[in-house]
């Protein structure tokens, strides 16, 4: 048996991250990160409780695009309930999200400069996922409107 202490809730909220070149070799620069070790994180005992990650701009230090800064933003293991969105990403990398070893994930409306939706990859299978391209909010009002 092994105890195991972690975060039971936890945002992440309005931040700016720069990502810049690794100083020791082969470490990729991380914006947001939240490691659990694998053993410990499983479906009776996630480390990270409830994490929510929205409304943060991760980007290149000095719009520094060049092959030594790629990193990630976001690369979550071991969380029971994760929502991830509204978030602005700047990266040379497809995918810059990462997630493994996680319960429930949401996610949505994560966007690069360009106001392209960052695709969501299933960590399970590898694929990507299709996402809606208008907000909650708007689907909501615009079904409002037509039933009018």
């Amino acid at each position: 048996m092994q105890k195991v202490l972690g975060v039971e809730k936890l945002r992440i909220e309005g931040n700016v991250f720069d990502l810049s070149a690794p100083i020791s070799g082969l470490d990729l620069p991380v914006a947001i990160q939240l490691i659990a070790d694998s053993s410990a994180a499983t479906p009776s005992a996630f480390v990270f409780g409830d994490v929510i990650i929205r409304d943060n701009y991760a980007r290149y230090l000095e719009s520094d695009f060049s092959m030594s800064v790629l990193g990630y933003a976001i690369d979550v293991k071991g969380a029971e309930n994760l929502i991830v969105r509204d978030n602005l990403i700047e990266s040379s990398l497809p995918v810059p999200v990462k997630f493994s070893m996680c319960g429930k994930v949401s996610y949505f409306d994560n966007r690069n400069p360009d106001a392209e939706l960052i695709p969501f990859v299933d960590p399970v299978t590898g694929k990507e996922k299709e996402e809606f391209d208008i907000p909650a909010e708007d689907a909501v009002a615009l079904a409002c409107l037509d039933n009018s």
